[in-house]
């Protein structure tokens, strides 16, 4: 199920995740995929269809109570850390 909204320890894990993504073979891909969209980030709902990278992941995030960084379609709630996602 697609969220809207991640906390910031949800973030950091998305984001690991894709790093090991785009370093693994294409069967260690899937689970890896699927791990993310477990979390609740499907990558098709945002118009990424051939692969996407964290860059494009943080292209649809904004950090909630920050200027807006992008086109704001994924929100991340600061709930752990500081207002940076990187």
């Amino acid at each position: 199920m697609k969220k809207l909204s991640y906390t910031r320890a949800e973030v950091d894990v998305i984001i690991s995740l894709i790093k090991e993504k785009l370093k693994a073979d294409a069967v260690k891909q899937k689970g890896i995929r699927a791990k993310i969209r477990n979390l609740g980030f499907w990558a098709s709902e945002y118009g990424f269809r051939n692969g996407y990278t964290v860059s494009d992941f943080l292209s649809v995030a904004k950090i909630k109570g920050t200027t807006n960084l992008s086109n704001g379609k994924v929100t991340i709630i600061n709930k752990t850390s500081s207002n940076s996602i990187i």
